[in-house]
């Protein structure tokens, strides 16, 4: 169980070794993955398969559904991450890459012959490929052009390179 007031994990006993605050024990927990009822003796949400205490989606606290990067539950106030915490990458949009999308397109304009781009994103092979080529002769580069304005060009691991918000 988590305590409501820090957020840490109260394993054993009434009060939280952290804050001191009283922690019922008892009561139940939502999965924050799928919303799921779930007892606070469960490790994992019968439902969704999440361990407890992961995910960013519902409160674990009354169940609510979360605004995305939300710091609290609008509902019941009670900390978003209950102090599991939560890495940004986590809180990205996992099939959009880490890659800068104009830092990319940069690079395609001024040195695609070079393949410097596709080095960028992490594709060394066709990197070295458009390096000896001078971009496949210029249409390949061409083609990732292209493929960056309409949102389609890929990352090493299948991501898109997208420009942000």
């Amino acid at each position: 169980m988590f305590c409501p007031k820090c957020g840490t994990d109260v394993a054993d006993g009434k009060f939280c070794p952290s804050c001191g605050e009283l922690v019922q024990r008892g009561l139940c927990v939502y999965c924050k993955s799928c919303g799921n009822e779930m007892n606070e003796n469960q490790a994992i949400c019968l439902k969704c398969g999440c361990s407890k205490g992961t995910g960013t989606k519902y409160c674990a606290n009354c169940g609510s559904e979360l605004t995305p990067n939300a710091a609290v539950c609008l509902k019941c106030g009670a900390a978003a991450d209950f102090g599991v915490p939560v890495k940004s990458e986590e809180l990205k949009d996992p099939k959009v890459s880490n890659s800068d999308w104009f830092t990319t397109l940069m690079l395609c304009l001024f040195l695609g012959g070079l393949g410097v781009h596709r080095f960028y994103v992490g594709k060394t092979g066709t990197g070295f490929l458009w390096l000896i080529s001078l971009g496949l002769l210029g249409i390949g580069s061409l083609f990732d052009l292209i493929q960056l304005l309409c949102g389609e060009f890929t990352d090493a691991d299948g991501k898109l390179v997208m420009r942000k918000k």
